[in-house]
């Protein structure tokens, strides 16, 4: 593996693959370039091609067209066992009559490794997952988390060129989930290892991520790093999937920095391809998009931003977590509903028709061109 001299040479290439089932394209012609040492996930929705993806780099799959490259060498055709690959599973897919020790040394017994080296290699990645102490445990006598970070620790033994995760942590639940995420962050920069991510949540990808590739119906929508694709969307596909949920139709552009429906203007912080003043198309706005100027009759503004205040009435308000989620309806010009989110806990709940005031937030904002269908 890389380890922490990581060099910028190029690990995976995919070279306009393609693959076509039963005459439905479920990969089209997508081009993508991973290098040593990144941390790639491929994310989208269930459908959107990210696992036949993985399964081709992996080499359970063939593309029908394209290639796959690894490290300049044409792989599309080389059997999965001489790709030295590593493969974290959703299923953990361990030897049930095995102990850990024995499968994590199962890999490296099949490469012919001398015994010495198998022996070293299986005692530092058990120790890097923690799980030295239980390495004569049967996988039954083991948690669910416990049982990933040893078939983490098994694809790492083999030490592969690259490490694919599909969908690795969907069985878990939120704590061990949160606990796994930092076990991987922690090993990737530790080691530097190269990596392929397959999720559909995007929080998961955005807390491991060197760069993105969203997916939507066999292309990639954006292959950006996380920061990118958060600051601006290429999408509103891309953006709706990374929760710019609120939608106001029929506005109008009027500059490259505000948008107009009615006489409500709104500013604008990131504008779609092809989008120019005077386009009508619509907006979406993150859950942040609306900064509260008063509430519980506690004035936070300052003077010159009361004439760009808009007028809104509480409509439901609920806990998530340490914050609160706010339905609003805005009063002024428009009839439109939108959801925000403060991060505190009000106490008490606003009550249903609390009259507020508050103003937009355009670095939350994205105008795109269109009729609003994603």
């Amino acid at each position: 593996m890389a380890g922490s001299d990581i060099s910028l040479k190029t690990s995976i290439s995919l070279d306009s693959i393609t693959k076509i089932y039963k005459g439905n394209t479920v990969i089209d012609h997508i081009d993508l370039d991973l290098q040593e040492g990144e941390f790639l996930s491929l994310l989208g929705p269930s459908g959107s091609g990210k696992t036949t993806i993985l399964r081709m780099v992996a080499g359970l799959v063939t593309p029908d067209e394209g290639k796959v490259i690894l490290r300049g060498e044409d792989i599309s055709f080389t059997p999965p066992n001489k790709r030295n690959m590593g493969m974290v599973f959703q299923q953990y897919a361990l030897f049930p009559h095995m102990t850990i020790q024995e499968n994590v040394t199962y890999g490296l017994k099949a490469r012919k490794l001398p015994k010495a080296e198998i022996t070293e290699r299986v005692q530092k990645y058990l120790e890097l997952v923690d799980l030295k102490h239980l390495a004569g445990r049967r996988p039954r006598e083991l948690s669910g988390g416990q049982q990933q970070r040893v078939s983490l620790a098994r694809a790492l033994a083999v030490e592969p060129v690259v490490l694919l995760f599909d969908e690795p942590l969907s069985n878990l639940d939120v704590r061990l989930k949160e606990q796994m995420l930092k076990e991987i962050r922690h090993l990737h920069r530790k080691l530097g290892f190269t990596a392929i991510y397959v999720t559909h949540d995007q929080n998961e990808a955005l807390y491991l991520s060197d760069k993105i590739a969203v997916l939507n119906k066999g292309k990639i929508e954006q292959f950006s790093s996380p920061e990118e694709i958060l600051k601006n969307p290429t999408s509103a596909f891309v953006a709706d999937f990374f929760g710019y949920t609120n939608r106001i139709e029929n506005v109008v552009l009027m500059d490259e920095q505000t948008a107009q429906i009615g006489d409500v203007k709104i500013p604008v912080g990131h504008l779609g391809i092809d989008a120019h003043p005077n386009d009508q198309g619509f907006l979406l706005l993150r859950l942040n998009a609306a900064q509260i100027l008063d509430l519980q009759n506690q004035q936070t503004f300052m003077d010159e931003k009361e004439a760009t205040a808009i007028r809104a009435e509480i409509r439901d308000s609920r806990y998530l977590g340490d914050e609160t989620e706010l339905r609003l309806h805005i009063r002024d010009g428009i009839e439109q509903e939108i959801t925000v989110k403060l991060p505190q806990m009000l106490t008490p709940l606003p009550p249903e028709g609390m009259q507020i005031r508050f103003r937009f937030q355009a670095e939350a904002i994205c105008f795109y061109k269109g009729d609003g269908r994603t």
